[in-house]
């Protein structure tokens, strides 16, 4: 027999427990810091400055405000990380900095302010009115409520900045998160190479969103990836700096004594009796100049044996 009269105790209980528990966790719930850069100074790309910093100095200013009126924030290390970007499709690493862990008190605000000092970027291919630059910042927190600290919640989250032809960001940019985006395209990559791609712009697109994220950390969404790319050239220009230094290694000293002979290794003529093996090897000397040579790159060159 149809009993109405339950079903109307069942609703009225069970709505107001609902809504009080709504309004509870979103009275519980932290909202979480917002990261800003409010300065982003190139002083490589202002055409007069009487600054006292190297040319190749770029200043920033980060501001992280508290945005829990009732909740102090404790940050784990800051680690932010800086990416010139000379077309849309490419992103060149070109410095980071961290920050020790610190603790953040209600509703309040904070600057971390710093330099980095950019190597191997070719400054004067920079003519565009507006140059492009990122910065991705990755940490974890933790907010203090009256009686204990709630677990760790990662914070992972970035940006593009354009700078002027002034070398100065203008206004400030707030960094956004990506995490979500992130997380997805762990699952796109068989999909994105199995499906034949109508654009080859949103092709190349999609690929280089999954390319960044590959390389985050776990803890970030990604894979925790190596760059082989980076890698590979980094290997190489090892065993260029082998020989360049003339490295206490039999096959360094067979290189120097039938090729190199009395000439120097940036000066060498790459002839078609060498083996494709050295030809790849001498010719990453181009790479050397790129980045601003040994000087620039190894404080003592000798030691790294």
């Amino acid at each position: 027999m149809y009993k109405p009269q339950k079903r109307d105790f069942c609703t009225t209980c069970i709505m107001p427990l609902i809504t009080i528990g709504v309004l509870l966790w979103l009275l519980i719930k932290p909202s979480i810091p917002k990261c800003y850069i409010e300065e982003f100074d190139v002083f490589a790309l202002r055409e007069n400055t009487n600054s006292t910093h190297l040319n190749n100095t770029i200043y920033y200013n980060l501001k992280l405000k508290n945005r829990n009126t009732d909740k102090g924030v404790y940050y784990d290390t800051i680690n932010l990380n800086f990416y010139y970007k000379p077309n849309e499709y490419t992103s060149l690493a070109i410095g980071n900095s961290t920050f020790t862990p610190f603790y953040q008190g209600k509703y309040k605000s904070t600057h971390r302010v710093g330099n980095i000092e950019p190597r191997g970027v070719r400054w004067g291919n920079a003519t565009a009115s507006t140059v492009m630059f990122r910065v991705e910042l990755v940490t974890a927190v933790r907010y203090k409520q009256p009686l204990w600290k709630s677990k760790r919640h990662h914070l992972v989250v970035g940006a593009d900045l354009r700078v002027n032809d002034k070398g100065s960001l203008g206004n400030g940019v707030r960094l956004r998160s990506n995490a979500q985006r992130n997380r997805k395209n762990r699952f796109q990559l068989i999909g994105l190479l199995a499906e034949k791609p109508s654009s080859s712009k949103r092709y190349i697109d999609e690929f280089n969103v999954f390319a960044i994220s590959f390389q985050l950390p776990k803890a970030a969404g990604g894979w925790n990836g190596i760059d082989m790319r980076v890698w590979n050239k980094a290997a190489i220009l090892k065993l260029l700096w082998a020989i360049a230094f003339k490295q206490d290694k039999l096959w360094v000293r067979w290189v120097n004594a039938y090729y190199i002979k009395r000439s120097t290794l940036m000066e060498v003529n790459l002839s078609n009796n060498i083996s494709w093996m050295l030809r790849k090897i001498i010719a990453s000397r181009r790479l050397l100049e790129d980045i601003g040579g040994w000087d620039n790159n190894i404080s003592n060159s000798r030691s790294l044996a």
